[in-house]
């Protein structure tokens, strides 16, 4: 699966969890988890841990898929595997 396709697929899980409308879905999903998210963005482990607290104590809904909002974080970071 390419990573345009995960994201989509993240996307629409948010929109079944969270009730995120189309317009505003990545973004939104981007606001609720940088806070928690950005300063752990030097490492892959870091941000993994960042992203699982984060989605605790935000989006609880999304914990199952905490792999996919790693992987979308980190690229929406710049960070490179």
């Amino acid at each position: 699966m390419t990573v345009i396709a995960a994201c989509d697929t993240l996307v629409t899980l948010c929109v079944r969890a969270v009730g995120f409308d189309s317009g505003h879905r990545r973004y939104e999903l981007i606001r609720r988890l940088d806070p928690y998210a950005r300063s752990a963005a030097t490492s892959r482990p870091d941000l993994a841990a960042a992203v699982r607290s984060a989605l605790a104590a935000r989006l609880p809904e999304l914990q199952p898929h905490a792999e996919d909002v790693t992987a979308f974080l980190a690229e929406y970071y710049g960070m490179e595997d």
